[in-house]
Formats: structure tokens, C-alpha cells, sequence
């Protein structure tokens, strides 16, 4: 139950850093893709451990697939395909890294605090992924854009419920 009021509050914080005075639409998000991006780092490198075992070794980089479509059009619409190519680089390397300590860095991985924090980076994911990061809530958006980007937020927003719930 602690894990769905970290979720809500990981979905909340975007609209709450939008709505002080001081910090931008802009600035809210690009904190918001970080922390998102930090915790892409942390899943994969548990992504890396659970690859030790055989079993799961599939079921682990056919779950990496819709990430990475998920990270691509989240990423490379807003900051260009150079950031997004370094996400991808920096989940490499976590999930590479993970995989070489192996048992090592597996308990860690078992920490609740840890999954608390997933927890809340998937709230803040779902709503980078719902709106993009550069959105204006209250603002006029042109009608062909905007149909546009919601296709494939929709898309990906459909997908992680099936994945999640299936």
C-alpha cells in the first residue's frame, strides 16, 4: 500500500513543481526526466541481476523492449537523439554492471526504500510519458500537434497497463 503513495506521489510532484511561481513548465519536466532517468538506472541494473538466472534471462530483455520504445519517444522528441542514444548508454552500462557483480548487488536490490523509490520515479514516469515534457497544461496547443503526440502517448500508457495488469 506504501508503494501506491509513493506512485500517486511521483504523478503529483510534476503538477506541484508546475505550479510554483519560481520553476517553468520546462524546468519541472527536465527534473522530472532526470529523476525518471536515475530511476531507468536503478531498475535496469535490477534488470542485470535478475539476468543471473537462466529463467528469467528472456522474459527480462523481452520486458526491455517496450522500455525502450517507451525511453525513445519520450526522450528523443524533446532533447534530441544524441540524450536519447546516452540514456540508452547509461542503461547499459547499469544493467552490464549489475549483471558482473551479480549476488553482490542483489540485496541492495531488495530494499524496500528501493522499491518505495520506483515506485515513485513509474508516478513521475507515467506522467512525462502523458503529457511530454515540454507541455503547457493550460495552454492552446495546435490541434494536428497535439493529436500527434497524444497518439503515441495513449499507445505507450495502454501498453504499460496490459504489461502491468496482464
Amino acid at each position: 500500500m506504501l508503494a501506491v503513495i509513493f506512485l500517486i506521489a511521483g504523478l503529483v510532484l510534476p503538477f506541484l513543481l508546475e505550479r510554483a511561481s519560481s520553476i517553468s513548465h520546462r524546468r519541472a519536466h527536465v527534473f522530472v526526466v532526470m529523476l525518471a532517468g536515475l530511476g531507468l538506472a536503478i531498475h535496469a541494473a535490477i534488470d542485470g541481476v535478475a539476468l543471473l538466472d537462466e529463467h528469467l534471462a528472456t522474459a527480462i530483455i523481452v520486458h526491455r523492449l517496450p522500455v525502450g520504445m517507451a525511453i525513445w519517444w519520450s526522450v528523443r522528441p524533446s532533447f534530441g537523439t544524441p540524450a536519447a542514444t546516452g540514456v540508452f548508454v547509461v542503461i547499459v552500462i547499469a544493467t552490464t554492471l549489475a549483471w558482473l557483480l551479480g549476488p553482490d548487488f542483489a540485496d541492495f536490490a531488495e530494499t524496500r526504500g528501493l522499491a518505495w523509490f520506483q515506485a515513485f520515479v513509474a508516478g513521475s514516469l507515467v506522467h512525462v510519458v502523458a503529457f511530454g515534457v515540454s507541455h503547457e497544461h493550460d495552454s492552446q496547443v495546435e490541434p494536428a500537434a497535439s493529436f500527434r503526440d497524444w497518439g503515441y502517448r495513449v499507445g505507450i500508457l495502454a501498453g504499460l497497463f496490459i504489461l502491468f495488469n496482464g
